[in-house]
């Protein structure tokens, strides 16, 4: 019987929780309310840890299909370059070579950056990401990422239109971070 009570008392998938009468009547009135207060919390507790990592599991799976997909871009586009590269039955202009080039160091720098962001979030988990910063020139920075995201997005510059600031503005940033967020 006590076998019985037991598996009745532990099922964590009862409806609300398992009845108090069967430890009232196996361990008296105040020991068993007791035991039933002590096992309340404790399942209260197992619920919450269950639905926790279940939580974390499914973050898990989201960060993993989303770093999946991430990866996978530039990597695509890294190997589709590098087959019009060497096919044989291409004959293409060494213009045409130079801007292939480029896009396979586009997207290699971009796959960079993302395993250094897998690897800066990493840090962050653990606590210990530290920043790097160090003063710019605002405006030319801008330039240098307006062109670079021209270029990425094969825009034209009539596309897109920037409005810098005063000559002389200059920020105290981690330029590190600013870049991957600007990218992201």
């Amino acid at each position: 019987k006590t076998a019985e009570i037991t598996n009745e008392v532990f099922n964590i998938n009862s409806t609300p929780f398992p009845p108090a009468q069967a430890l009232i009547e196996v361990f008296g009135y105040s020991r068993g309310m007791d035991l039933y207060s002590l096992m309340e919390s404790e399942i209260k507790e197992a619920v919450a840890a269950r639905e926790k990592a279940e939580e974390a599991n499914h973050a898990k799976s989201m960060f993993v299909a989303m770093m999946s997909h991430e990866l996978k871009t530039p990597l695509t586009a890294i190997k589709g370059y590098g087959q019009i590269l060497t096919d044989p039955k291409n004959s293409i202009s060494m213009l045409k070579v130079n801007e292939i080039a480029e896009q396979i160091v586009n997207n290699s720098n971009n796959l960079q950056e993302i395993i250094e962001s897998v690897l800066r979030f990493s840090q962050l988990e653990t606590g210990k990401y530290s920043t790097e910063t160090s003063q710019i020139a605002l405006n030319s920075f801008i330039e240098k990422f307006v062109s670079s995201f021209v270029k990425r997005n094969n825009l034209s510059e009539n596309h897109l239109s920037v409005v810098s600031p005063n000559e002389s503005a200059s920020l105290n940033i981690d330029i590190s971070a600013l870049h991957h967020i600007l990218q992201n």
